[in-house]
């Protein structure tokens, strides 16, 4: 089984002009990534809209992604969704393709105890069979908190091997990471605190930043593995203060295509629905803004 470790981007979607998954496109991003160093792929999460793709459009992203990607590259499709039979159709699809690990949110909308939350993850793990299961706590857009002691009852499915740990509380973060003598797996998810998230034991990342900076945040991985920490604050700082300009306007799924469809030069197409676009005055500005501030020749 791969090490699971390092950078791995939380992959957009491109869509083409009738809301299908561009193969061209996504074939391309796979190239890209691949090119820049990063260590896998994270498929169809929030930034990959996957709750908003149909399942037929999910399997075909997996399907595209493990053809093209080298296999020295770590897979990992998240299958969560509000119907439990759609993710279980989803979980076996990933394994039969062959990817590395599947991964889920928390089931949506209820209020639910940890023993719902267990049936949820119990329901993924019999369906993957023998795949790695990697939870997923982004309390943020769910409303619930996957803590250390949630997390822990959950270590009782055998094939739960990490968390993606998209919070910021730091301390919660290193209980979590100690659990199984320090052997679980934890992906920290607030990129704009990253280097934070390394020097308090994460294993590595999974962002949707690292869309548009892959090599940044492969810059403050290196730098935390070489303990040069004043540099990897740095970089951090630059990539703060990149998302600041990109920020303002809001819609980050339509700017992370807009930015990566100017990078590569290829269309990574609108949002899916009902998700926002930005505006083609929207998208020029900001793209002007960040050459001004530099960030293409870095991140081009």
């Amino acid at each position: 089984m791969k090490e699971f470790k390092g950078i791995i981007p939380a992959m957009i979607t491109p869509l083409d002009k009738n809301n299908d998954v561009n193969r061209h496109a996504l074939e391309a991003l796979v190239r890209f990534f691949t090119k820049k160093g990063v260590d896998g792929f994270y498929l169809c999460g929030s930034n990959g809209e996957g709750l908003l793709l149909d399942a037929a459009k999910r399997k075909k992203v997996t399907e595209i992604v493990r053809e093209c990607a080298d296999k020295d590259k770590i897979i990992i499709t998240h299958v969560g969704a509000m119907d439990t039979s759609e993710v279980q159709k989803l979980a076996r699809h990933a394994r039969d393709v062959g990817v590395d690990a599947v991964s889920s949110i928390p089931p949506l909308y209820y209020p639910l105890d940890i023993r719902s939350i267990f049936t949820y993850y119990e329901i993924i793990a019999k369906a993957a069979e023998d795949l790695p299961l990697i939870i997923y706590n982004i309390p943020e857009t769910t409303g619930i908190t996957i803590d250390e002691k949630k997390t822990k009852e959950l270590l009782k499915i055998e094939n739960i091997t990490g968390i993606k740990y998209s919070d910021n509380n730091m301390a919660e973060m290193r209980k979590i990471k100690d659990l199984k003598n320090g052997d679980f797996k934890v992906f920290f998810g607030q990129d704009g605190m990253f280097a934070s998230g390394l020097l308090m034991g994460a294993d590595g990342g999974i962002g949707g930043s690292y869309n548009i900076m892959p090599g940044m945040f492969l810059d403050i991985y290196r730098h935390m593995l070489e303990n040069d920490w004043i540099s990897a604050a740095r970089v951090q700082h630059d990539i703060i203060g990149y998302r600041k300009i990109y920020a303002k306007y809001g819609k980050q799924v339509s700017t992370f295509k807009r930015v990566l469809s100017h990078i590569l030069g290829i269309d990574m197409g609108s949002a899916a629905p009902p998700l926002p676009d930005l505006s083609p005055e929207e998208s020029g500005d900001m793209i002007s803004e960040l050459d001004k501030a530099g960030f293409f020749d870095i991140n081009g």
